[in-house]
């Protein structure tokens, strides 16, 4: 059995709904990361969890993939959107669009 596919906005995925364990940005690597999911796109699902009570427009909050999203949000008016994907345990995954 496949898993249904839902398409969601990514400014509804609160980035920081969990606390993150990288505090720096490395400038330089996010933009590799950027050219690499350009042009070859996303290899790593994003993860996430729909909130149980949205906050502010958010509506999902982000387990991992930190910089993934922030490439896809850079990135989204040149491509399509990557696929997302709720934790292990979840029966839905969620791309965003």
């Amino acid at each position: 059995m496949t898993d249904p596919l839902h398409h969601i906005l990514l400014s509804q995925i609160d980035a920081h709904a969990l606390p993150r364990d990288r505090d720096t940005h490395d400038a330089e690597a996010q933009n590799e990361l950027e050219m690499s999911i350009l042009t070859s796109g996303l290899r790593q699902p994003i993860e996430i969890w729909q909130l149980s009570q949205p906050r502010d427009d958010h509506r999902y909050g982000l387990i991992s993939g930190f910089r993934r999203l922030a490439a896809a949000r850079t990135l989204e008016p040149r491509r399509s959107p990557p696929s997302c994907e709720p934790p292990r345990t979840s029966p839905t995954r969620l791309p965003p669009w």
